[in-house]
């Protein structure tokens, strides 16, 4: 899945959470790669994140 919209990354925060969110630690993990993920498409959009959150 590529991640160039905002939507994105709300779609593969809903796959993570009905798929993995009964394990201890998916909510730590995910926490990471979310903001992986907003960095990724700040760098695609050359928009600050600021912006792409709202």
């Amino acid at each position: 899945m590529s991640i160039d919209a905002v939507a994105d990354i709300a779609a593969i925060h809903a796959a993570v959470d009905m798929e993995c969110m009964d394990l201890p630690q998916a909510a730590h993990t995910f926490s990471g790669i979310e903001m992986a993920m907003w960095d990724v498409l700040e760098q695609k959009r050359h928009d600050p994140v600021y912006q792409l959150l709202g």
